[in-house]
């Protein structure tokens, strides 16, 4: 693995695509080979993301707001780490979140074709990983919506 700073204060959000859900996110680091990443994960208030498993161990560090999964809250600081093969239930936002993730790869649990999902997010998670080494990012803070002040 090389080194990589990404910092990226104009990157913009993008829609989350490889899991089912309303949210959006920005690609820190993709690694092509099993998958893993890096990225922040944003809520909009009322939002959600669908219930979906991960592949390998899982990261989260909420640094904005709180969201709810499976009757418990995780709000701004907590950590919390899943083990391989976990499965996270609906993970739901009243006010919003902000979410450090990192993780193996995921796969959808309501599709049918796992490998051509998989393939298929791997595929984007490395494009915006690349794109994301040029452009800002908004970790908390200064204009959210990606364009400039």
């Amino acid at each position: 693995m090389a080194e990589l700073t990404v910092y990226t204060p104009e990157m913009p959000w993008e829609v989350l695509s490889f899991i089912p859900g309303d949210a959006e996110v920005k690609i820190l680091r993709a690694e092509p080979e099993g998958g893993a990443r890096t990225m922040l994960v944003r809520l909009s208030p009322g939002g959600e993301i669908s219930p979906h498993d991960h592949l390998g161990v899982v990261q989260h560090y909420v640094l904005e707001g709180e969201y709810e999964t499976e009757g418990e809250m995780f709000g701004a600081g907590t950590y919390r780490l899943l083990p391989k093969h976990a499965r996270v239930g609906t993970m739901s936002a009243g006010k919003g979140a902000v979410i450090r993730d990192e993780d193996g790869a995921v796969r959808r649990s309501n599709s049918l074709d796992h490998g051509a999902d998989l393939l298929q997010s791997l595929a984007l998670a490395d494009k915006l990983a690349v794109e994301s080494a040029c452009l800002g990012f908004d970790l908390i803070g200064g204009d959210r919506s990606g364009e400039k002040s």
